[in-house]
């Protein structure tokens, strides 16, 4: 039943050590009722419209410096007027000198006057919190109240079905008891519930056949707390063969419990099953959702995809590159059955590339043995912009396509439905389909060639943004003032800095600055034969110069991706590209730790930073997916 509360006003005297210069009669069975308390400076100017004779009323600086400017006889008619209201105390801050008025008019009105030595405001605060706590809406419930993983689990049931048994199972596992057989419950805020034990309870547990047992004296102070948030409440109850059990857990159910909803499951109980580690299991699960992953929608959005790969057994997906033209095709599970390609030939125009890129694709069905009318469909994954409702490629970077509707030229040759995207882009779903990121519901693939591409998945989804230009992570800025050129017209993009053309610069930098560098040596003295590799090598055969480019480097690519990290907060960053296949002690385990030095800290599940697993076959892979 809910708890009528109500806070002694000789309690909130002893609590905040307040000196009682008048004591009304009622003073020791004063009852404070409301969490509100008032500074009276309008009251005491004489305006009493919705004033609450309930609240605690408190004066400070501001309301003393105006009474002073009063007369005796005013102050004598103002304290009359606010005393003449049955209010239950009126405290003076910062150890105030009371007016004579206040005490002649307290002592006629009878009615209590204290003092405190802290300021107003922190009095004020700290009164409101007291009251809040102790007048907030309150029940007592039949239950046990565990912590469990950090979630503070309410066990329920009818009497004898195993609650405190299994809490005893629970602390042996190192887990805490909050309360048992009797758990108070309060509203905290508008949306949390906070639970504990009656005091002359606290730590006790009633065990049947062995009768009543302290836990903090058999289990150790560690294996109890005095209050906890409930963040789950489990119903434990007989199994009931005819009854239907949640085995999915996609529909939530909740408990109200004080205008609060709180997520809770039912679980059967029955001879052989675990109750402590379903527990633990439930409380996991719970948190797991909380912090935003459901493995149920999950399951169900995996077989939805399985499902609809069966019904699509093979796609033909394209890179298409400023070098070479490769095709392969795939099939429902991500293999590439047969590849096939050709070089570009950049010099030529649209229609020569894309009779090539017909011809490519026929060549790897052929290959495949696969008849081109169980193809459902063609994927081409093309750097730069495009549109893809449109199936036209706006420009290219040494491809020149200029709003070609290679969609259209494409189906002029083989009639069959097909699919433009970008090639970081189709990168990324790749390896979120079956490669380093699979099974994760967000992920970026950062690719480290000439430039950084990017690819980005949300919500399971590619994300490509309104006009399909999304995810240019390379183009973030990473030095906001006289930064090197980016080939995009700016100054102090990433990409200017992270990538492998970054990479080659602050190299000859660094050669420059040490003529007797390894790094010479390498490069047959000539600075224009530097290579991604060269100061890596350098480094590993212990050259301070080539040291000094790696960290240079490494530094600037953990700025970017901690920047990723801090914006979109993703299971995992994949890192492709032919500086990725660095020795992970030279490349990936430092840059880890400078990344851990940039993002933003927070706890819960952090970010993984992985090398990137397929390759060349993403571009392919990634191309048959597109839809």
């Amino acid at each position: 039943m809910m708890n009528e509360t109500g806070v002694k006003l000789t309690d909130i005297i002893e609590e905040f050590k307040l000196e009682v210069l008048h004591a009304g009669t009622d003073m020791e069975e004063c009852v404070v009722t409301t969490e509100s308390v008032n500074r009276p400076g309008l009251s005491l100017s004489g305006f009493f419209e919705h004033f609450d004779d309930n609240r605690l009323q408190l004066i400070g600086r501001q309301e003393t410096a105006y009474l002073t400017t009063l007369s005796g006889t005013e102050r004598r008619e103002r304290f009359a007027a606010l005393f003449a209201h049955p209010i239950p105390a009126f405290i003076i801050a910062r150890n105030g000198e009371p007016f004579p008025e206040c005490l002649e008019m307290a002592r006629q009105c009878d009615r209590t006057v204290l003092r405190t030595q802290e300021s107003t405001s922190s009095l004020l605060s700290t009164l409101v919190v007291y009251l809040k706590d102790f007048l907030t809406p309150r029940i007592t419930r039949h239950g046990v109240l565990v912590e469990v993983y950090g979630e503070g689990c309410l066990l329920m049931g009818e009497s004898g079905v195993g609650k405190s048994e299994t809490a005893v199972e629970l602390l042996k596992r190192g887990h805490r008891l909050i309360a048992d057989d009797a758990v108070e419950i309060r509203r905290s805020g508008t949306s949390r519930l906070v639970g504990n034990s009656p005091a002359i309870i606290r730590h006790y547990m009633e065990l049947r056949g062995i009768g009543v047992i302290d836990v903090m004296r058999l289990f150790g102070m560690s294996a109890v707390r005095d209050e906890k948030y409930i963040d789950l409440v489990i119903n434990l109850e007989q199994w009931d063969s005819t009854k239907a059990y949640d085995r999915l857990g996609i529909d939530r159910q909740f408990t109200e419990l004080l205008g609060v909803n709180i997520p809770s499951i039912t679980v059967p109980v029955r001879p052989g099953r675990n109750l402590a580690v379903i527990v633990e299991v439930a409380a996991m699960n719970n948190r797991d959702k909380r912090m935003g992953f459901n493995a149920a929608e999950e399951l169900t959005e995996r077989m939805s995809g399985i499902m609809t790969k069966v019904d699509r057994p093979y796609r033909t997906g394209i890179d298409v590159g400023g070098t070479n033209l490769a095709a392969g095709v795939v099939d429902g599970e991500g293999n590439i059955l047969a590849r096939a390609s050709t070089p570009t030939a950049a010099n030529r125009t649209p229609e020569e590339i894309c009779a090539d890129i017909v011809r490519v694709a026929k060549e790897a069905a052929e290959r495949s043995g696969v008849p081109l009318d169980q193809i459902e469909g063609v994927g081409m994954g093309v750097p730069g912009a495009i549109s893809s409702a449109e199936g036209v490629i706006y420009h290219s970077p040494n491809i020149p396509f200029d709003h070609t509707p290679v969609r259209t030229l494409f189906r002029q040759a083989w009639d069959i439905p097909v699919y433009l995207g970008n090639d970081a882009s189709c990168a990324a779903l790749a390896e979120h389909f079956v490669g380093a990121a699979k099974g994760c519901g967000s992920a970026v693939i950062v690719t480290l060639g000439t430039g950084i591409g990017g690819g980005i998945i949300l919500g399971g989804r590619l994300f490509v943004g309104a006009n399909e230009a999304g995810a240019e992570i390379g183009h973030m800025a990473v030095e906001a003032t006289d930064g090197w050129q980016c080939g995009c017209g700016r100054k102090g993009c990433w990409e200017a800095y992270g990538s492998a053309t970054g990479l080659k610069r602050i190299t000859c930098e660094e050669m420059e600055a040490e003529p007797d560098s390894l790094m010479w040596e390498l490069t047959g003295g000539d600075s224009g034969h530097v290579s991604g590799r060269t100061s890596f090598e350098a480094a590993a055969r212990g050259d301070a110069a080539g040291k000094r480019a790696v960290d240079r480097y490494l530094r600037y690519l953990a700025v970017g991706i901690a920047n990723l990290i801090n914006i979109l907060q993703p299971e995992i960053i994949c890192l492709g590209g032919g500086i990725s296949n660095e020795k992970d002690e030279n490349f990936l385990l430092p840059l880890r730790k400078l990344v851990e030095g940039e993002r933003f800290t927070h706890e819960g599940p952090q970010t993984r930073i992985v090398k990137a697993k397929l390759g060349n076959d993403a571009g392919i892979i990634g191309a048959a997916l597109l839809e």
